[in-house]
């Protein structure tokens, strides 16, 4: 699968599942007065996966509801 986010780090939290940080960028045209062009916008951020859940498919769902991943 090619994976339109970057996982940076991952960290076991014991009892609640893994913490993941991860980045995904959005690029977009942008028909504006004062300008016109491709404008990229960028999220850093974190999210904790539970245990026995596969972080790919996981985060992969989690950006879709969050609308960072358009379908």
């Amino acid at each position: 699968m090619i994976k339109p986010f970057t996982i940076l780090a991952t960290k076991d939290e014991p009892n609640f599942g893994t913490l993941v940080s991860y980045t995904i960028s959005d690029r977009a045209y942008v028909d504006q007065e004062d300008y016109k062009g491709i404008q990229t916008s960028v999220l850093t951020s974190s999210v904790l996966v539970p245990h026995g859940e596969d972080i790919d498919t996981y985060l992969l769902n989690y950006l879709i509801r969050c609308e960072w991943i358009k379908l």
